[in-house]
């Protein structure tokens, strides 16, 4: 399978322009950066831009933290779920949402598929799945492997993804590709990274297909 048509992001950037003025349901939604503050939290940001906003997340601490900054309102326009994606269905989640996000989040899972069918049953008939996940071929994990003898991976993920692995999984669980980029994450501001961003962001562009984070956009079938 040839690559689809692919562009280089910055993933939050392209993620907030597509959830603007829709209703959201974010899976893990206190990520990993909460150390660097409010506005390195990626649902601080969505809850700026979405409707509606709800999170789920198996961290206890790590949601009280995230509520802190995002309270839930009496509207219920922001609301919380602690728990495991797996188990959605049971968290007491009542309504189907116009977009579902899964970032950094399917690369940790035992059983992958458990999470992709409550997402399918979560999202509305008209509605996306969106899937932010670390690309199998990104330049900078080879370019480690082949120099480094060294996978630099978080030893908690399980599995690593591509374009035709996740489509193929995705559906098998009613869910059909539509969209797809590459992209940079959020990084504390440095002088290294902005060198990296100066001199990075111009060649992925070019060659996005190497990018080190894979973005995809499902469709229910």
């Amino acid at each position: 399978m040839k690559f689809p048509r692919l562009d280089y992001v910055s993933v939050e950037e392209w993620l907030l322009s597509y959830v603007k003025d829709q209703t959201v349901l974010h899976l893990g939604c206190a990520g990993d950066l909460l150390q660097h503050g409010k506005d390195a939290c990626l649902h601080y940001r969505l809850s700026k831009v979405c409707t509606t906003l709800c999170g789920i997340e198996i961290d206890k601490t790590a949601l009280e933290t995230v509520k802190a900054w995002v309270p839930e309102d009496k509207a219920g326009c922001i609301r919380y779920f602690c728990g495991d994606v797996a188990e959605l269905d049971k968290l007491g989640v009542r309504k189907k949402f116009r977009i579902i996000i899964a970032g950094s989040i399917i690369e940790h899972l035992s059983n992958p598929g458990v999470m992709l069918q409550h997402m399918r049953s979560f999202c509305q008939d008209d509605g996306k799945v969106v899937i932010i996940t670390p690309h199998v071929f990104g330049l900078m994990q080879f370019i480690r492997v082949a120099l480094k003898a060294d996978e630099a991976v978080n030893r908690e993920h399980t599995c690593w993804f591509s374009i035709v692995t996740l489509t193929e999984l995705c559906s098998r669980y009613g869910l059909r590709p539509i969209e797809w980029h590459t992209g940079y994450g959020w990084q504390p501001q440095s002088l290294r990274w902005r060198i990296q961003r100066t001199l990075g962001v111009p060649f992925f562009r070019a060659f996005p297909r190497l990018g080190g984070s894979l973005i995809g956009v499902f469709v229910p079938r």
